[in-house]
């Protein structure tokens, strides 16, 4: 496996699931994101045609081929709706297996992103700015990532011995909803790592390298 081995299950509990799976949204639609340099957005039933053929679809880890975790021939699922393409994995009980639960339940890989073929397109404009709204594409495989291109595309474990299924959590809205809580999640990570290197280049900046503040906040200049 490149460059990713001895991974431990993050947690006890997660070794202890009678059938774990990954779920959530490969990708959701009408989000603006962009591809290429392009802002871009896919559409409702861009892979409805795709689907449809049966072909493999590949899940993968970062996209990268040497790195492949099952596909639509092992047990990867989709399902289609107006909000967005919602997938399932049932986890293999292998080494590939054992390390794709270690970096879901760990939140180490809690994004999804999709590899397509834009078959057809057109451009609009949305809000002043031009978008590349893709209507039909086909599906290559999908991968967990650390930051998906997508908002709100995201996966998340699940023991399917005791969770509702994939359509029922769709019907009820528990697959959005984790997929907006997903979304603040890495939102917020970002914003304070931002913060963290900003500090850390005030503080390199200052002699001595350190910064001083305090009580009501008020810095203190270095001795």
């Amino acid at each position: 496996m490149s460059g990713v081995t001895g991974r431990m299950l993050a947690n006890h509990a997660e070794s202890l699931m009678e059938r774990p799976a990954v779920r959530g949204f490969a990708a959701t639609y009408g989000t603006p994101f962009y591809h290429k340099g392009v802002l871009t957005a896919l559409m409702p039933g861009c892979f409805t045609a795709c689907l449809a053929l049966s072909t493999s679809v590949q899940f993968q880890l970062e996209h990268d081929d040497k790195t492949v975790f099952g596909s639509t021939r092992s047990g990867l699922t989709f399902e289609d709706t107006a909000d967005g393409l919602a997938f399932q994995f049932p986890i293999p009980k292998t080494q590939h297996g054992a390390i794709l639960l270690s970096m879901v339940a760990s939140g180490d890989r809690p994004d999804i992103s999709v590899s397509a073929d834009i078959l057809e397109s057109t451009n609009r404009e949305f809000q002043g700015h031009e978008v590349r709204v893709v209507t039909k594409a086909t599906l290559l495989e999908i991968s967990a990532c650390r930051d998906g291109a997508i908002g709100e595309s995201h996966v998340r474990l699940v023991d399917l011995a005791e969770a509702p299924s994939l359509r029922q959590e769709l019907e009820s809205g528990v697959v959005a909803f984790m997929g907006r809580h997903n979304e603040r999640m890495t939102k917020s990570k970002a914003m304070t790592a931002r913060l963290a290197s900003m500090l850390d280049q005030a503080e390199a900046a200052t002699p001595r390298g350190r910064l001083v503040y305090t009580v009501d906040g008020h810095r203190v200049a270095p001795d």
